[in-house]
């Protein structure tokens, strides 16, 4: 079995390539603080993760390789953003993004320690962790947002969130363990 799938472009894998394409120029407008054009090139990389997902599953092109694309462009724009969000004044506070950052970190150092041991990584998302993906990233959108248009920004919704990520990255380290102890067993 080889763990590098057969790659086959399909529509559902150009959407997902297209938020790669984003990524830079999200990165680029928030740098220059260019809060309105920002909102809406991340909204489309919303739109593209949950469409490549949809039309795969609807038309049935899901794929290994397209699977695993989303994900890294999951990560990569999530770390891009915690990255810019370090340096480019948000309405977020410092300690929420270094939570979101440690959590996307540990879930990525998890993935290669179970991949150096060999153990075979099937894991489906966990459906908090999508609901919460979703609710980050709706967070995320709705700060450039308030930067450009004034709305207000609720510290509440930051920090409920930020409960969600704790039982989110609880709820990843015992599906680790629990695979652990199964291949152990």
């Amino acid at each position: 079995m080889s763990l590098v799938p057969k790659i086959r472009i399909t529509w559902p894998t150009l959407l997902t390539l297209l938020r790669f394409v984003l990524i830079p120029l999200i990165v680029f407008l928030l740098v220059k603080q260019s809060w309105g054009w920002a909102a809406v090139f991340f909204a489309t990389a919303m739109l593209t993760d949950f469409f490549d997902g949809f039309v795969a599953r609807k038309f049935h092109l899901t794929t290994k390789f397209g699977a695993i694309l989303d994900g890294l462009a999951d990560k990569f724009l999530m770390l891009s953003l915690l990255i810019t969000f370090l340096f480019v004044p948000t309405l977020l506070p410092q300690w929420f993004v270094y939570l979101v950052l440690i959590k996307e970190l540990i879930v990525l150092c998890a993935a290669v320690i179970l991949l150096q041991r060999k153990y075979v990584i099937i894991i489906a998302p966990l459906k908090l962790g999508k609901f919460t993906m979703a609710a980050e990233m709706a967070l995320f959108l709705w700060m450039i947002l308030a930067r450009y248009c004034g709305i207000p920004f609720y510290m509440v919704a930051v920090k409920g969130v930020a409960l969600l990520i704790g039982l989110t990255l609880f709820g990843y380290l015992m599906m680790v363990l629990r695979l652990r102890r199964k291949h152990n067993a």
